[in-house]
């Protein structure tokens, strides 16, 4: 059985999509009944294929926006059917996915319809609409993702829910250290602090409602010191956030670090109070399952996906109600964190595992090729 991996629009391991293909990657192994092989633009031939020796066949196209796009309407089945694929995995089928094809496909999509989606012309939101209904597969991280799926009319038994996972060789619960300050790439963050995960991409992720309670608890508590960290890429919503510090009497004490490796997390999380995510509409969130199995107390919103996500394993706000996020940081900060019931977390982050999210997706591949 040969299994093609799509690698367009994964930004080349750098987005949320690649990190799950990149992840994956890693538990996917070559044996006598199943052959990987991964395709895609030629500067990826070397990100996806770990230590598993995985062919990899570079595709060569136009440098224009929508030439992957276009290539994989016109064509990609003749290329499933040059390299003998027996199925092709697409990771990023939110972005490029083939009107129909004879070889088999599983759709993987990490993200809502997206306003990404809704901006797009109508022939493209057509086409990938289409394409998604004529996919013998859905594979999706949460149950959000595929209920936002039904404003696209496609049949909800093909969709099938496979959480995300973590490394838990990376995340997990570290002795805490004595030292003042934490430091990572061009930082040096005094503790105690709040750390909060995410790009700085749009009001939903309620960066300055965040920075507003922040305030009424630092004016409400002057015997706490805590800063607040915001880690992640400078998106469009930079100014207002910064705008939005500039107005807070604890504008010191509110750090922008912009982006972090992912593998300082850890550190980052092991070292801070209590994870704070106030965002809204979040279709997955792996983020708080990475700070909670780190054994730091998670608080994040109740809507999108989180409440699935974390289960009964954090504290939950209403990311709009800027007086009950001051309350929330309160109740983490009065306490020692090892007070709060991180024990719970932990075992509750464990249930998160690559390696089970991979065994899940090879039960799919072998369930459907047996058909």
């Amino acid at each position: 059985m040969k299994i093609g991996i799509d690698t367009f629009g994964c930004n080349h391991g750098n987005s949320d999509t690649g990190l799950y293909l990149l992840s994956l990657a890693k538990y996917l192994k070559n044996d006598e009944n199943m052959e990987f092989e991964f395709f895609g633009e030629e500067e990826d031939r070397y990100i996806f294929n770990h230590d598993n020796n995985f062919k990899f066949v570079p595709m060569y196209l136009p440098e224009k926006h929508n030439s992957p796009f276009w290539w994989h309407i016109v064509g990609f089945n003749t290329f499933c059917r040059i390299q003998k694929y027996d199925l092709v995995i697409i990771p990023s089928a939110i972005k490029f996915i083939p009107l129909f094809s004879p070889t088999p496909i599983i759709a993987i999509l990490t993200d809502v319809i997206s306003n990404s989606y809704k901006n797009e012309s109508f022939l493209k939101r057509l086409c990938i609409k289409i394409g998604l209904k004529n996919a013998k597969k859905i594979i999706v991280p949460s149950k959000f993702i595929k209920n936002s799926l039904k404003s696209l009319r496609i049949n909800q038994e093909k969709i099938s829910v496979i959480h995300s996972g973590i490394d838990h060789s990376i995340f997990y619960a570290r002795a805490e250290v004595s030292e003042k300050y934490v430091e990572v790439s061009t930082f040096s963050i005094q503790k105690p602090y709040f750390i909060f995960v995410a790009a700085i991409s749009s009001p939903e992720k309620r960066h300055c409602e965040l920075i507003r309670a922040f305030s009424i608890f630092r004016s409400t508590h002057p015997d706490f010191k805590h800063k607040l960290v915001l880690t992640g890429n400078e998106g469009e919503y930079i100014k207002e956030v910064q705008n939005e510090i500039a107005q807070s009497p604890f504008a010191t004490d509110i750090i922008i670090t912009g982006y972090i490796p992912h593998e300082e997390f850890p550190k980052l999380y092991s070292e801070a109070d209590g994870f704070i995510f106030p965002s809204e509409n979040e279709s997955v969130g792996m983020t708080i399952i990475e700070a909670m199995a780190a054994g730091i107390p998670v608080a994040c919103s109740k809507s999108g996906a989180l409440t699935e996500i974390a289960g009964d394993s954090a504290l939950f706000f209403d990311s709009r109600n800027i007086d009950e996020i001051a309350k929330t940081l309160e109740t983490i900060a009065k306490k020692n964190k090892k007070d709060i019931n991180t024990a719970e977390e932990i075992s509750w982050a464990k249930r998160f595992d690559w390696a089970k999210t991979s065994e899940e997706l090879l039960n799919t591949i072998k369930k459907l090729i047996a058909k």
